[in-house]
């Protein structure tokens, strides 16, 4: 919440599975949620935390960090490239640039 405060998981709800959404500004992500859940979240990714900040979304998939562009940026391209991009090695991926893809 504003505060910084957790929200407690939904009585039964598996806490190992829910995807932790962190974000410098609460009403941006309210306002964008729909296309973060549907291009970011509701991917074939195992998306452990999503991390939105003014410029970037940062995910962190695993032992991988991926760099998306900021919410209101976010293309229907996004959710391809990041199912495309999940199975590569590479311990970061920079999908920010809407042409190419930089991996680190």
């Amino acid at each position: 919440d504003r505060e910084g405060n957790l929200f407690e998981a939904i009585e039964g709800e598996d806490v190992g599975s829910l995807v932790e959404l962190k974000a410098h500004d609460l009403d941006r992500v309210l306002e964008n949620f729909t296309k973060l859940y549907e291009y970011v979240i509701n991917t074939e990714a195992r998306i452990k935390k999503v991390v939105v900040k003014s410029d970037r979304i940062e995910i962190l998939a695993g032992h991988k960090t991926i760099v998306l562009p900021p919410l209101d940026l976010l293309s229907r391209s996004v959710r391809r490239r990041l199912n495309v991009i999940y199975n590569y090695s590479q311990g970061k991926v920079d999908l920010r640039y809407d042409r190419f893809i930089l991996v680190r």
